[in-house]
């Protein structure tokens, strides 16, 4: 089950903060997936949800993608992208480390096309405010699932289709909890290859 489960900016606590190297790699040691957000600073990617400052030494991506491939993890990573303009630099080092097994997502409509364009995969969004698109379905492997509130979160389709890749956003990543939701996310798990799920709780789910 644990290859099923993506920890939101690794694991962490208070001592811990996401996005950090040790949250990261010691989701990567325990067997899960990871989901990240990337930025550019000086040229560089790093992994950031809000913009960095180079005081505070942030993660170089390619630190993380050098633990990745030495330690030989297979974990899936669930790149948030959170700049323009970046999916280049960042499909250079996707090929430098020849990492396989990743997603991006987040981009704005234009930057996915060009991210599709170059060879990158990408997923689309989906949540009360973004409908399904035949046409940016065509370019992307699969949907980031992103409810914002519990009645919406509860409208949740399963798809039966093994070519298209689902990732869930569990509810507390919205402040909320709902062991019903959870349960369901919980079954389409266990009963479809084409499931994950992304959450703070790594372990909620590892059952």
């Amino acid at each position: 089950m644990k290859n099923k489960i993506i920890a939101h900016r690794g694991i962490w606590n208070n001592n811990v903060s996401g996005n950090s190297y040790e949250a990261l790699t010691k989701a990567l040691d325990s067997g899960y997936g990871i989901e990240f957000d990337i930025r550019d600073l000086d040229g560089e990617l790093v992994v950031a949800h809000d913009p960095p400052r180079t005081k505070y030494e942030p993660l170089l991506l390619e630190k993380l993608f050098e633990y990745y491939i030495q330690n030989k993890c297979s974990n899936i990573l669930a790149i948030n992208i959170k700049s323009d303009e970046i999916h280049e630099v960042l499909k250079l080092l996707i090929d430098k480390y020849e990492i396989k097994n990743y997603f991006i997502f987040d981009l704005s409509i234009p930057h996915l096309i060009k991210a599709n364009s170059i060879g990158l995969s990408c997923l689309r969004r989906e949540s009360e405010y973004e409908e399904p698109n035949t046409k940016i379905e065509s370019i992307t492997k699969g949907r980031w699932i992103d409810y914002f509130s519990k009645s919406h979160m509860n409208k949740i389709k399963v798809s039966s289709n093994k070519e298209v890749f689902n990732i869930v956003v569990s509810p507390e990543l919205h402040g909320f909890t709902c062991t019903h939701i959870e349960n369901k996310i919980h079954l389409a798990l266990v009963n479809n290859e084409n499931y994950w799920v992304c959450t703070d709780n790594p372990e909620r789910y590892n059952r």
